[in-house]
């Protein structure tokens, strides 16, 4: 999952860009009728149009780094996924059927260490000829 963090968050904000466009296409041609400026204020409709559009660019800003952190061989930071982990859990608890419970799984994945790095840190033991010698001079 780590692996692919950045290209999950790059589909899963292309689609909410591309969904909430369509969706929210009228509130967007309204906002523009009215000058664009202080036309969301107030307005509980646009005031969502506004937010599901910002959250998509957002998740395609966060993918896009993550990518490009990956693509150059550098590890991600676990703080992406703390957070994801902790907006996936409060989003699901607060509207239990919105899809805020894949931030859950995004989040863990990114979190968890790498076996790589696992086996890195831990000692290796050592090899069994040296074992037998130390318990035969004992």
């Amino acid at each position: 999952m780590r692996r692919h963090a950045g290209s999950i968050l790059i589909v899963v904000g292309l689609i909410h860009v591309l969904l909430f466009s369509v969706l929210h296409r009228h509130r967007y041609a309204a906002m523009a009728r009215d000058g664009i400026v202080n036309t969301v204020d107030g307005d509980v409709e646009r005031e969502a149009a506004f937010w599901t559009m910002a959250f998509g660019l957002l998740l395609l800003m966060v993918g896009s780094l993550m990518r490009s952190i990956q693509t150059r061989g550098g590890r991600l930071p676990t703080f992406p996924g703390w957070a994801m982990l902790g907006m996936g859990l409060a989003g699901g608890i607060l509207m239990p059927a919105s899809p805020f419970w894949l931030f859950v799984p995004l989040g863990l994945g990114i979190v968890r260490r790498p076996r790589s790095v696992v086996a890195e840190a831990a000692p290796a033991p050592p090899p069994a000829d040296v074992r037998d010698a130390d318990s035969a001079a004992a």
